[in-house]
């Protein structure tokens, strides 16, 4: 009779003790910061895009004409890589340019390509040159919108949540994603040679940093 008594105290004992734990335990992960998410999307990319060139100079060296065209970092130089031919518009006349070079500077990228063309050397220095680009992708999948995408830093980078195992179950922590190599439309970001495997963190409501433990909107 003794012995049933001490093991029913002992198992009521423990059994307080696991919901004190629990009770702690949720307390805590209440003061964590709360996460919304969103997963991403399967769409077709359309970009249609133009640009004007800063200025455009005659390269002796080579004897032909080289136009700068400046961009924001968080504009389009990704697509005129070294090397790729460009689509260009000198009054009103169609022409094909190489980019020549790309530098990254602090603030702004720029990209040189080179032309070849009938025009005078001073009818070229006078003329509004306009570097063309049209591209329409298949259905992709891992879409983000751009609006989860951070471009306060170079290159831009995405929030993503990471679940691991945990002694009282899941628990979630932030993981900061780069995106170096990708394709935009101005709703949507497609990272090319990168693999969203966890959901995208679409808002929170304090400062987010890679590895921040978080809880997420039930």
């Amino acid at each position: 009779m003794k012995r049933r008594v001490l093991i029913s105290v002992l198992v009521s004992f423990f059994l307080l003790i696991g919901l004190i734990t629990l009770v702690v335990v949720r307390k805590e992960q209440d003061k964590l910061p709360l996460v919304e998410l969103d997963l991403p999307r399967t769409d077709f990319l359309s970009i249609n895009y133009e640009k004007e060139a800063m200025e455009t100079y005659l390269d002796e060296m080579t004897d032909t004409f080289v136009s700068l065209f400046q961009f924001d970092k968080d504009e389009y130089s990704y697509l005129f890589p070294v090397g790729e031919k460009v689509s260009l518009e000198i009054q009103e006349r169609s022409e094909t340019g190489l980019v020549q070079e790309i530098r990254h500077e602090a603030a702004y990228d720029e990209v040189l390509v080179s032309f070849k063309s009938s025009l005078s050397d001073e009818g070229i220095k006078n003329a509004k040159v306009l570097a063309k680009f049209d591209f329409t992708s298949n259905s992709l999948d891992r879409l983000i919108p751009l609006e989860y995408v951070h471009f306060d830093d170079v290159p831009p980078y995405v929030f993503l949540l990471r679940r691991e195992k945990g002694p009282w179950g899941y628990e979630y922590y932030v993981e900061h994603v780069s995106l170096t190599d990708y394709i935009s439309d101005g709703q949507y970001l497609y990272p090319q040679n990168l693999e969203i495997k966890h959901p995208i963190i679409s808002s929170c409501d304090e400062p987010l940093w890679d590895g921040l433990k978080v809880r997420i909107y039930p």
